[in-house]
């Protein structure tokens, strides 16, 4: 009987694990253009973000290794808040890696990555998990 009770509870669990939803988004392909605003200074210099994000972003150096951190303050997606990004550097290259790491506001549960290139534009996928 105590081997019955323990399959019986071991196939409700095995259910209920496999009928809870998946309610992350599907990405959807961004893009826009930035230009700077602010040349660098101090390490760090102020881009003027349009597209997909929209608003300003202060892009300071992180280290030698020649990646940086990004803080953005506008919308993505029409949706409004701060966006914490990780930027690796161009380096010898036309482009560069970008990757969300944290965001507040509307935009706090908002993930992605793309490239950005030194013609001034940027691509990548964003969604939005819950």
């Amino acid at each position: 009987m105590k081997k019955l009770l323990s399959l019986v509870f071991l196939v409700f669990l095995l259910v209920a694990v496999a009928t809870v939803p998946v309610c992350a988004t599907k990405p959807e392909p961004v893009s826009g253009y930035f230009e700077i605003i602010v040349p660098r200074q101090d390490g760090c210099e102020i881009l003027q973000v349009y597209g997909f994000f929209d608003g300003r972003l202060a892009e300071c150096i992180r280290g030698a290794g020649g990646s940086s951190v990004g803080y953005f303050e506008g919308t993505a997606g029409g949706y409004e808040g701060t966006i914490v990004f990780n930027l690796v550097s161009f380096g010898n290259q036309d482009f560069g890696q970008w990757t969300i790491l944290s965001g507040t506001g509307e935009l706090a549960s908002l993930r992605g990555q793309g490239m950005s290139y030194t013609d001034g534009t940027y691509e990548g996928n964003a969604h939005f998990d819950p």
